[in-house]
């Protein structure tokens, strides 16, 4: 990645995040939204050994890691972001957490050390150096280990319209279906499946640009919920928000 590019993300990154952590874990919502986008994750530790470690790379303020630990995952995770205000927020919000300050293209820890490495809308904030923080990812990945990760597409109209309009997420435009079996072609098998067929609500329901209060109207979340019902049906699988990949090594 380009200098200028780093700087793109590093301050984009250094946004306020409090609210973007009480949103996707406290919204009424929002937070069932984000917790079934990460179903697949949880289901994958289910089956991980006693003892495993788990990863996730670019873990952020700990969103994702909060609504794992919810659904009842136990395992030891580690955390690793390039911000470390965001890495100790996260330490103090999610239980037995070991965080650490690191960049994706440079994990800090042995070969085949975690059972599972997870990462989610990362890929399309690095760049050209994509490749490289997949390396890393299944380098620091055990043999028989699963490597996980949920990518933003370039293809729905929400993030689309996102690309668009803030110049980090320009990354976007190159997120689809498409370009990531292309750069996982080299590393071997794996399993790719879509996800959230509207993300509409998350326009909705947005603490910054929309109304997150409505989601505590009934009537508002039923006819969010029949409008991702009949989206289910009618918008084809590559307009879907998430790709979804599982790898095992």
């Amino acid at each position: 990645m380009v200098p200028s590019e780093e700087r793109l993300q590093r301050n984009y990154f250094q946004k306020p995040f409090v609210e973007n952590f009480q949103w996707r874990t406290k919204n009424p919502y929002v937070s069932i939204k984000e917790s079934n986008l990460l179903a697949d994750v949880a289901e994958c530790m289910r089956y991980l050994p006693q003892g495993a470690l788990v990863l996730e790379v670019g873990c952020g303020e700990g969103s994702n890691l909060a609504l794992l630990r919810k659904r009842g995952v136990e395992q030891k995770m580690y955390g690793i972001d390039l911000s470390y205000e965001r890495v100790g927020f996260c330490c103090l919000k999610v239980k037995d957490l070991i965080g650490v300050t690191m960049s994706a293209t440079h994990l800090a820890f042995k070969g085949e050390t975690f059972d599972m490495v997870f990462f989610r809308d990362l890929l399309h904030h690095v760049g050209s150096l994509k490749r490289k923080v997949l390396e890393e990812c299944l380098r620091v990945l055990k043999k028989g280990g699963v490597l996980y990760f949920l990518e933003a597409n370039g293809r729905n109209p929400g993030f689309f319209l996102q690309a668009l309009t803030i110049k980090a997420e320009r990354g976007l435009f190159l997120s689809h279906k498409k370009n990531i079996e292309e750069l996982l072609s080299p590393f071997g098998g794996y399993e790719l499946t879509m996800h959230e067929p509207s993300n509409f609500f998350r326009v909705l329901f947005h603490y910054g640009v929309g109304f997150p209060t409505l989601a505590s109207w009934k009537m508002c979340t039923f006819l969010c919920d029949l409008a991702t019902k009949t989206a289910e049906k009618i918008i084809p699988h590559t307009l879907w928000a998430y790709i979804g990949l599982k790898m095992v090594k």
